[in-house]
């Protein structure tokens, strides 16, 4: 929608309460809205800041509306993927760095990934089927981003990272020690195919290492080993954390752009057929002048108000 707004906690000033009230806007969120609260927010937003934008940004977004009113089904269902994406799922906040809240932060980012990661590659499924249809910038750069970056491979890649990170085999870390010999930069690496075949585990066939044990009830040494695996995982777990939340934002984004469009479809329905007739401005001239226009909400008044009569004087 060209620079629209972070989709943040949306509040109503005192001015524009007032203006909603002089002007009868609600007739016309309720239109766009159709009952959905997520799309009379997003109604509201756009509209009241509606002064903001340049003729550049308006054709922008009515070539965008044409495309949509062109695409309902292919739109719809871009507009579902982005609600299951979104709705009920809880951001994540990372302000502890205790190796509890660190390793519940780890894996929650994973799962939130894992579930994010389908509805990625069904946006770019939808990409590959139905970008002909669309002939406007904004759904054009959209889908040609999709196609661009994710790929097959790369989505193939992001999986198999994730299901490394679950560390089923265990930690594997590296460190180094500080001058009072104390561990330090405590890092997570990648196990590179080091892991024994099940035949030569089940033989004993395995490398020399050095091995400490833990002995059970040994308090301290437990405590030293979770703060290893504290350090090790903290890096890890907020990049997770932070790559998830990216993306949940980005679905959030997406929703909120394509609320936009559902909504003006929605009012595009409630004017087509009897009554005004309705048209897409095209004008580059700052000193040209067009007449005839008839405000939504006065209209719908009017309509409501004359079946109001109507149904009086039938009975």
């Amino acid at each position: 929608m060209y620079g629209y707004p972070d989709a943040e906690p949306f509040h109503l000033s005192s001015h524009q309460q007032a203006l909603i009230h002089d002007l009868e806007l609600n007739i016309l969120f309720q239109a766009m809205a159709r009952d959905d609260n997520f799309l009379s927010e997003v109604a509201q937003r756009a509209i009241l800041s509606g002064l903001e934008n340049n003729t550049d940004t308006i054709r922008y977004r009515q070539a965008a509306l044409k495309d949509c009113l062109n695409n309902r089904e292919v739109v719809q269902k871009l507009y579902a993927l982005t609600a299951e994406a979104t709705v009920g799922t809880r951001t994540l906040q990372w302000t502890s760095s205790t190796y509890e809240y660190l390793t519940s932060l780890h894996y929650y980012a994973i799962d939130l990934l894992e579930l994010l990661l389908p509805k990625l590659r069904s946006l770019r499924i939808i990409a590959d089927e139905s970008s002909e249809s669309f002939t406007s910038e904004a759904f054009r750069a959209f889908f040609a981003m999709l196609r661009e970056e994710l790929g097959d491979e790369y989505l193939a890649t992001i999986g198999m990272h994730l299901s490394e990170l679950r560390f089923r085999k265990g930690i594997l870390l590296s460190a180094a020690l500080n001058e009072h010999n104390e561990g330090t930069n405590y890092t997570v690496r990648r196990r590179t195919g080091d892991e024994l075949k099940w035949f030569d585990r089940l033989l004993g066939k395995t490398p020399p290492a050095l091995l400490v044990y833990v002995a059970e009830g040994d308090v301290v040494g437990a405590e030293v080993l979770a703060e290893m695996r504290r350090q090790g995982i903290g890096k890890v777990a907020l990049v997770l954390a932070e790559s998830a939340e990216h993306v949940l934002r980005f679905f959030e984004m997406l929703r909120t752009e394509l609320g936009f469009y559902l909504a003006c479809s929605n009012l595009y329905d409630q004017l087509a057929g009897p009554g005004p007739a309705i048209c897409f401005l095209n004008q580059r001239r700052r000193d040209s002048a067009s007449t005839g226009f008839v405000d939504y909400a006065i209209y719908a008044w009017f309509c409501r108000r004359s079946r109001s009569l109507s149904r009086t004087m039938q009975t």
